[in-house]
């Protein structure tokens, strides 16, 4: 009986961390909140039905968001079809990892260079840093790609402001005194 109480407090420890993780990735992949919520349940009872590591973490990344928000991108969505079109593409990729496990292909994944996968992660981070970066400094946010919201930044910056829009942000303001200007100053 206490193994049961151990694994449902692990449950309640990783849904704690996973659940807001989730429905921020979800924002980034342009869906509901509610839908990060339906992946990260339906994902996790997946994984222990068809999994074996007891060692895994099965959550939402920021890199899947960011590869699913490009994906949906580029297929025509209309009204209603952009949460289907996620779903499919979802299951189809589920459908495609079960069958290179299944295959033993899962060594494949280290014939990628290093420098690829750095090169990959700060692609997606500087595309998560200027996505968020409207609602820091309080802009409205603009739809389209990373450089049409990087340039309405700019553009907005330029107004005859400058970078105030920064320096007056309350956001920017309290990150910076919280932690990153202190570690900025030190230098």
């Amino acid at each position: 009986m206490a193994n049961h109480v151990r694994n449902a407090l692990a449950g309640m420890a990783m849904a704690g961390l996973m659940l807001p993780e989730a429905v921020a990735y979800a924002g980034i992949a342009g869906l509901a909140p509610g839908r990060a919520l339906i992946a990260a349940v339906v994902g996790g009872l997946a994984y222990a039905v068809i999994g074996r590591s007891r060692f895994a973490v099965v959550s939402p990344t920021s890199s899947s968001a960011a590869i699913l928000a490009a994906s949906l991108a580029s297929l025509a969505s209309g009204n209603g079809t952009t949460a289907a079109n996620a779903t499919a593409l979802t299951l189809l990729i589920g459908v495609l990892f079960i069958g290179l496990a299944a295959a033993r292909l899962g060594s494949l994944a280290g014939f990628v260079a290093r420098p690829v996968l750095r090169g990959f992660a700060l692609g997606l981070a500087l595309t998560i840093i200027i996505r968020q970066m409207p609602a820091l400094v309080g802009l409205p946010a603009p739809h389209g790609s990373v450089g049409v919201v990087a340039w309405a930044l700019v553009a907005h910056g330029g107004n005859g402001t400058g970078l105030r829009w920064l320096a007056a942000s309350p956001r920017w303001r309290c990150c910076w005194s919280c932690g990153a200007g202190r570690a900025c100053r030190a230098r």
